[in-house]
């Protein structure tokens, strides 16, 4: 796929496995820096996925790099790495970790993401939520994609709430079918305290069009932001 705005062309690459799981995504272009007109950078990222027997994801990777297009010097490189711990097919933690190396020098990162199920309810679809896209924070353009099953299957059940950085709480709505239809999630931090609505609505497609159960969901707090301001489809906000 080739993307052209703002006079930037940038050309994005996916692979799929049999059963249609992205396992990797990658993308290229040139980007002007912000603090020097006269230099350009060429700027790549790939994202690596893998999948167990049941076709729940076991682990992720990302990496990030600018590099001067004249002089090869490296502005910067950023990688992120994901751990799916599930208990069957129970989403049970998630481990992440990120380092970031630039001229100023090498910084580490790390975080763990617990789920609770006590008194869940079933998920019919093993369908990713919003709110479990959000926790795992991929990219806000790569998140969607979750949600309509390109990443395999969820859990079995709609975690009640995820623990680390900060506490999410989860309350859901489900259709007929079992399908969620509203999810509220309850932030809590020890910085602020949030709530916000997801609305899922479905459409009838054909099999062949379809992996899994689809959904279209409609955010109703902001995206997050590149703090870089490039025009790039799948960069991550560095923490």
């Amino acid at each position: 796929m080739t993307i052209s705005e703002y006079e930037v062309n940038q050309e994005v690459k996916f692979t799929t496995n049999s059963k249609g799981y992205i396992t990797s995504i990658s993308t290229t272009e040139d980007v002007d820096d912000e603090e020097d007109d006269d230099a350009t950078y060429n700027y790549s990222l790939s994202y690596e996925f893998e999948y167990n027997g049941s076709d729940h994801i076991t682990s992720a990777s990302y990496n990030e790099v600018s590099v001067n297009a004249v002089t090869k010097e490296k502005k910067y490189e950023y990688s992120v790495t994901w751990k799916f711990l599930w208990n069957g097919d129970l989403l049970s933690k998630v481990e992440v970790t990120g380092e970031d190396r630039d001229i100023e020098g090498t910084s580490n990162w790390s975080s763990i993401h617990t789920y609770s199920y006590e008194g869940s309810l079933e998920n019919r679809y093993m369908q990713y939520t919003d709110g479990i896209a959000c926790d795992v924070d991929f990219d806000s353009s790569v998140e969607p994609a979750m949600c309509v099953g390109l990443f395999g299957k969820g859990p079995a059940k709609y975690p009640v709430k995820i623990s680390g950085d900060s506490e999410m709480e989860f309350e859901y709505k489900l259709n007929s079918k079992g399908l969620v239809e509203t999810e509220t999630s309850i932030y809590k931090s020890e910085y602020d305290d949030y709530i916000a609505t997801t609305n899922y609505s479905y459409g009838s497609i054909s099999r062949a069009e379809a992996v899994n159960a689809g959904s279209g969901s409609q955010r109703v707090k902001a995206q997050r932001g590149d703090r870089r301001n490039h025009v790039s489809l799948f960069r991550r906000a560095k923490r």
